[in-house]
């Protein structure tokens, strides 16, 4: 027996693209995270964006690391 829900894949990706953090240390649009976590092109990543009712020209900042 899993101890993990079963979910549906759908389901675990729009949880990925609504909730997708930025690594990087200067900000990145949305649809540019999508497109380096599921290794799609931009139209793929904005259509992806799109599907899951976000803005994938959404400017997000970089994660702080609060040791910084």
């Amino acid at each position: 027996m899993s101890i993990l829900p079963d979910y549906p894949d759908r389901l675990l990706v729009e949880f990925a693209v609504k909730n997708i953090k930025n690594p990087h240390h200067f900000p990145m649009v949305r649809w540019g995270l999508v497109s380096d976590l599921f290794a799609l092109g931009s139209t793929s990543s904005h259509k992806l964006c799109r599907e899951f009712g976000v803005d994938p020209d959404e400017e997000l900042p970089s994660v702080k690391c609060e040791a910084e």
